[in-house]
C-alpha cells in the first residue's frame, strides 16, 4: 500500500501546469497521467514528465509504503480508512519547515473522504501549532482529473508501488522506471530512502 504526494510552492502551481501542457502537447497525450495509462507509445511522454520533476527545483515528491498483510486494526481499534489517513499525516510530518504555509489535496476516495480529511486537517494543525509560521488553511479532497499536480502524485506513487509489489511484466512500464531510477541514482524503487531525500523520497513504514 503506497501514498505519495508532490510539494510545490503555490506561487508555482500555474508555471508547473503549464510545463505539463507542453509536454502533453508535444507527444500528442491529452488524457489524464495516470500509472495505469504507461504504455509502449506514451513512453516519451512519462520520461519527459520523470525528467520535469526532477529539472524543477520547486518541485518534490515522497511518498510512504506499508505492508498491509502485517495490519492489525483490531489492536489499535481503528479501521482501514483511519488508518489510511494516519499515513498521510506521517506522510506530510517530515516535509513541513517552518515560516511555510499548507495547502492539502487529496484524491477523492469515497462520500467519507471530506470528514476524514477534515480530521487529518485538524491534527496536523495540532501538531504543529508550536511551529513557528506554520499554518494549514485548507485541507481539502479533489478530483484528480481537475488538478495536474495531482495526477503527476499517481504517477509517481505508481511506478513505486509496480516495483514494490513486485511487477516487471511490462516493458513501457519497466522502462519508465528504470529511468526514474536512473535519475535518483537509485538501483531499484522498491528499495526505502536510507534518510529522507528532498527531491524523491520513499518512506518504508514499521508495523507492528
Amino acid at each position: 500500500m503506497i501514498l505519495g504526494g508532490i510539494w510545490c510552492p503555490s506561487s508555482e502551481v500555474t508555471v508547473i501546469g503549464q510545463h505539463i501542457k507542453e509536454i502533453r502537447k508535444r507527444n500528442r497525450c491529452f488524457g489524464e497521467i495516470k500509472w495505469v495509462n504507461v504504455c509502449p507509445s506514451k513512453i516519451n511522454f512519462y520520461i519527459e514528465l520523470a525528467y520535469l520533476l526532477f529539472s524543477e527545483t520547486s518541485l518534490s515528491f515522497r511518498c510512504i509504503v506499508a505492508d498491509k498483510l502485517r495490519l492489525k486494526h483490531q489492536l489499535f481499534y481503528q479501521t482501514h480508512d483511519i488508518f489510511f489517513y494516519k499515513l498521510y499525516y506521517f506522510l506530510i510530518k517530515k516535509k513541513v519547515r517552518l515560516n511555510t504555509i499548507y495547502h492539502i489535496y487529496i484524491e477523492h476516495k469515497d462520500c467519507h473522504s471530506q470528514e476524514q480529511i477534515q480530521e487529518l486537517h485538524r491534527i496536523l494543525n495540532r501538531k504543529f501549532w508550536y511551529r513557528i509560521g506554520v499554518k494549514f488553511p485548507e485541507a481539502k479532497s479533489v478530483i484528480s482529473k481537475d488538478k495536474l499536480l495531482l495526477q503527476l502524485a499517481d504517477f509517481f506513487i505508481g511506478a513505486v508501488g509496480y516495483r514494490y509489489n513486485g511487477f516487471s511484466t511490462s516493458e513501457a512500464k519497466m522502462t519508465i522506471c528504470q529511468k526514474v531510477c536512473a535519475l535518483t541514482g537509485r538501483k531499484d524503487l522498491n528499495y526505502p530512502s536510507r534518510y529522507a531525500e528532498e527531491k524523491f523520497d520513499i518512506f518504508e513504514i514499521g508495523l507492528q
